[in-house]
C-alpha cells in the first residue's frame, strides 16, 4: 500500500510467503498507526498470516499498559489472527535499552520463526523546528530522508515504512484512514511518573510531547 503526504511518500507491504510477522509496539502514535494499517491490509486482502506483537517494557515509565490497551482495540477491529504478546524488560539501566531490544528481538524471532519485524519509528522533524524545540531531539531517528525501509539484521529483516516521513505525515495518515479514535489510546511522553501525574496526563515539555504537538498543529 502507497502512502503519500505532500511530498512525504512511503509504502507499507506485508512480506509474501510468510505465516509469521511481528511489529514492535511502544504504545505511541507511530506504532499504533501502522499496526492499524497492517491489520487493514491482512483483512483487506484475507492473507493468512500470524501477527506477533513485540514490546520492550521499561518499568520506570512502563509502557505496557498502554500498548495492551492498543492490541485489544484491534483485535475488537479486525478480524486478524494474533499470536501471544511477547514482551520483554528494557529498563532504560545504563543506557542499555538499544541492546537489550536487540538481544531480546534476536531470541524472540529466532524461537518464533519470525523472519520479518516492523518497527514504527520516523524521521525527526526538519532542522528548524528542532530549533524551536530547543535544539534537542532523538539521537537514535535520522534528518535524512532516503533511507533504507528494510533493514538486514542477524535474526531476519526489520521493516521500517515511517523512516523517511514525520509526524506531520502521521497525523495525516490518521485522518486518511478515519481512525483519529485510536490515538487517545496512545502515549508519547517519556516523562517521568512526577512529572506526569502518574502517567495520567503528558508532560508537555519532553521532545516527544513537542513532536507531537508540532505534527498535529496543537502549537
Amino acid at each position: 500500500m502507497k502512502l503519500r503526504y505532500e511530498e512525504q511518500i512511503t509504502e507499507v507491504t506485508i512480506p509474501s510467503e510468510q505465516k509469521d510477522i511481528g511489529i514492535s509496539l511502544s504504545g505511541g502514535l507511530d506504532s499504533s498507526l501502522l499496526l492499524f494499517i497492517i491489520c487493514s491490509i491482512i483483512e483487506q486482502n484475507q492473507i493468512n498470516i500470524t501477527l506477533h506483537p513485540m514490546t520492550g517494557n521499561d518499568e520506570v515509565r512502563p509502557c505496557l499498559p498502554t500498548v495492551n490497551k492498543i492490541i485489544d482495540w484491534h483485535k475488537d477491529k479486525f478480524n486478524v489472527t494474533w499470536a501471544d504478546h511477547i514482551v520483554w524488560d528494557n529498563s532504560r539501566i545504563h543506557g542499555k535499552k538499544i541492546k537489550l531490544d536487540s538481544e531480546n528481538m534476536t531470541k524472540f524471532c529466532k524461537q518464533k520463526n519470525i523472519n520479518y519485524v516492523f518497527n514504527g519509528r520516523t524521521s525527526n522533524p526538519p532542522a528548524d523546528i528542532i530549533e524551536i524545540f530547543g535544539g534537542h531531539y532523538e539521537e537514535n531517528r535520522q534528518h535524512n530522508r532516503n533511507l533504507s525501509t528494510s533493514i538486514p539484521t542477524k535474526w531476519g529483516t526489520l521493516l521500517r515504512p515511517w523512516n523517511n516521513v514525520d509526524k506531520k505525515f502521521i497525523a495525516a495518515m490518521y485522518k486518511k484512514f478515519n481512525c483519529e479514535e485510536l490515538i487517545k489510546h496512545t502515549w508519547s511522553c517519556i516523562g517521568y511518573a512526577e512529572q506526569t501525574n502518574n502517567f495520567t496526563r503528558p508532560c508537555s515539555k519532553c521532545y516527544w510531547c513537542k513532536e507531537k504537538m508540532w505534527g498535529f498543529n496543537q502549537v
